[in-house]
C-alpha cells in the first residue's frame, strides 16, 4: 500500500522542490561512472513522495507491455528456487518487477542479488535500490536508515552518498507529524539539513536549494508547534505561562527566520486582548502597520475579496 500523507500548509507548497525521475539500466547500474541520467532536480511546487528523485526504474508500460513483462518474469522464474538463481537472472527479475511497479516481488530478487554478488559496484547500486523502493513505498524510517548504512559504508562514492543523505533527509521530512504533535523528527531533520548544508562539495549544491526550503519549513513546522501551546495558554488564561512560551519561541525561531516576526506580534496581540489590555493591543498594532504594512495590506485585502464560490 502506497503511503499517504495529508496536504501541507501553503508556506510548504511554496518551498518545496518539484523532483523528476530517473531511469537506469542493468548496464548502468554495472558502471562505477556517474550515471548520465542521475536525478535531477527542478524547483516547482510538490508534497508527493513518488515525485522524489530516484534511481528506481519508472515507464508507463500500456496494457500490452505489461502482459509482455509478466510473461517473461514468469518464464523466467516458474520452478526456480530464489537463492538458486544466478546474479544475471536475479537482476533481469528485479527490474522486470520494477518494471511492473512490483515492489515487494523486486525487493525479494534484490535482497538476494545483494547478498550473492561479489561486484562491489553492484551490491552498492543494489543496497540504493532497496533504499529507494523502501522510500517510495512510504517506509521512510526503514528507508532513512537504509541510506545512513550507505552512507556509512560508501563514503567515497562521493555522488551517490550526496544523494543518499538528501534521501535520507527526505525521508525524516516526510516522517514529520502534525504540528500538535512530538516535533523530534522535525528536530533531526533541521540537524541533517545542516550537517549537508555544511558542505562545500559541489556534488551536494544541486541539492542545496532544496534541503534550504525544506530546512525552512521545518522552523515553520516548530513555530506552528509552539503556537498551539501558546494558544493553549491563552485560552486557559494561563499568561505567565503564555509569555514565556512566547518569549521562548522568539529566542529559538526568529534568528532562524525572521521572517516570523509579524507572527509573534500578532501572538502578542492576541495575548494582550486576552488580558484587555487596551493599550498594549494599540501600542504592538501600531508597530505591525508600521514596520510591516505591505503584510497587513496583502491581509486586509484577502478579507475583502468576496468568495464568490459560495454565492452560487
Amino acid at each position: 500500500m502506497r503511503f499517504s500523507f495529508s496536504a501541507l500548509s501553503f508556506f510548504a507548497l511554496c518551498a518545496l522542490p518539484f523532483w523528476s525521475v530517473a531511469t537506469h539500466s542493468t548496464k548502468e547500474l554495472e558502471s562505477d561512472s556517474v550515471r548520465q541520467d542521475a536525478p535531477k532536480t527542478t524547483f516547482l511546487a510538490t508534497t508527493s513522495i513518488k515525485d522524489a528523485p530516484t534511481f528506481l526504474i519508472s515507464k508507463n508500460l500500456s496494457r500490452k507491455e505489461k502482459d509482455v513483462f509478466r510473461k517473461k518474469l514468469k518464464k523466467m522464474t516458474s520452478g526456480k528456487v530464489v537463492k538458486a538463481m544466478p546474479e544475471e537472472e536475479l537482476r533481469a527479475a528485479a527490474d522486470l518487477c520494477l518494471s511492473l511497479q512490483w515492489y515487494d516481488q523486486s525487493l525479494t530478487y534484490l535482497k538476494k542479488l545483494e547478498k550473492k554478488t561479489k561486484n562491489t559496484t553492484v551490491a552498492k547500486n543494489v543496497k540504493l535500490e532497496i533504499a529507494d523502493i523502501n522510500f517510495q513505498e512510504g517506509n521512510l524510517k526503514t528507508a532513512g536508515k537504509l541510506y545512513d548504512d550507505y552512507i556509512n559504508l560508501y563514503p567515497g562514492d562521493k555522488e551517490k552518498a550526496a544523494y543518499a543523505k538528501y534521501k535520507g533527509i527526505l525521508s525524516n521530512f516526510y516522517c514529520m507529524l502534525k504540528k500538535d504533535c512530538d516535533q523530534t523528527a522535525t528536530h533531526k531533520t533541521i540537524a541533517l539539513a545542516d550537517a549537508f548544508l555544511e558542505s562545500n562539495s559541489t556534488l551536494f549544491k544541486k541539492y542545496a536549494y532544496d534541503v534550504e526550503s525544506i530546512k525552512n519549513h521545518c522552523f515553520t513546522r516548530l513555530y506552528e508547534h509552539d503556537a498551539v501551546i501558546f494558544d493553549f495558554y491563552v485560552k486557559k488564561e494561563s499568561f505567565k505561562a503564555a509569555e514565556n512560551r512566547l518569549a521562548s519561541m522568539r529566542n529559538s525561531l526568529l534568528p532562524k527566520r525572521p521572517d516570523l516576526e509579524t507572527q509573534f506580534l500578532e501572538c502578542e496581540i492576541r495575548i494582550a486582548q486576552a488580558q484587555n489590555d487596551t493599550p498594549r493591543v494599540a501600542r504592538v498594532s501600531k508597530e505591525l502597520a508600521t514596520r510591516f504594512p505591505e503584510e497587513i495590506r496583502l491581509a486586509q485585502a484577502k478579507k475583502t475579496v468576496p468568495n464568490y464560490v459560495t454565492r452560487f
